[in-house]
């Protein structure tokens, strides 16, 4: 289908009623840098779809009605961003991420994801930003992101309370969304306000929420600023 297109460097496919993409389906597409297909159909990304994409920097599956990424589903790329965000994952497995080092900007957004397993993206070893607001997460394992991140938007999940093992120690400036969370601030979150922690920064540079301090489900109304570590009730306590 696309013989003679091997100078193509951007490919359009939005808005179409793309169900299912074949292996190997762009593979004369060997200068492309990026492709769209945002809003169309998609349920399934299978083994070796993107073969013969060498050159490709972004990809956009925004859009679709993705459950499953099988293994393999990103083997052959070389990406610099890509964009997952409107779609049905319930489950990231480590596995889809390997040679993906090069990947700067993850786009996760609205999705279902429940869980974030330790090492799920410890992969992706030169991300910077990461996406994840408003999907349905409850846990975050300690050593679930990579050392490299800059930017973590978690805002519009179901967190009730955030490990400060899941920060990295060598992160610095790292600028993170927590807003519409239903957090219970009790001292598992005092590290939150500790100034040994100062190079977190509440900042929503490039994250699509712009309410991004932690709200406090057993202080309503209460501003996190004006939420004082004195404040915060004991573990045990009623």
């Amino acid at each position: 289908m696309w013989e003679g297109l091997a100078s193509l460097a951007r490919l359009d496919l939005d808005h179409n009623f793309i169900a299912d993409i074949q292996p190997a389906a762009f593979s004369y597409l060997t200068k492309c840098l990026w492709i769209h297909l945002s809003h169309n159909k998609l349920t399934i990304i299978r083994k070796d779809t993107w073969k013969g994409l060498d050159s490709l920097q972004r990809l956009d599956l925004g859009h679709n009605f993705i459950t499953d990424i099988l293994p393999g589903g990103f083997s052959n790329l070389n990406l610099l961003e890509m964009y997952l965000n409107n779609n049905l994952l319930t489950n990231i497995q480590r596995e889809i991420w390997e040679g993906m080092d090069n990947l700067r900007l993850l786009h996760l957004t609205q999705n279902h994801l429940t869980v974030v397993k330790a090492d799920t993206f410890v992969l992706l070893s030169g991300l910077q930003w990461l996406y994840l607001e408003n999907n349905r997460i409850v846990q975050i394992e300690p050593k679930s992101f990579p050392r490299s991140l800059s930017i973590l938007c978690l805002s519009g999940n179901n967190l009730g309370t955030l490990s400060e093992l899941v920060l990295d120690p060598s992160w610095l400036n790292l600028q993170l969304t927590l807003g519409r969370n239903p957090l219970f601030c009790n001292t598992s979150l005092s590290w939150m306000k500790s100034k040994e922690h100062n190079k977190i920064f509440w900042g929503s540079r490039g994250c699509d929420d712009h309410h991004i301090e932690p709200d406090c489900a057993n202080f309503p109304g209460v501003a996190w600023k004006n939420v004082k570590l004195q404040s915060f009730p004991g573990e045990h306590c009623h």
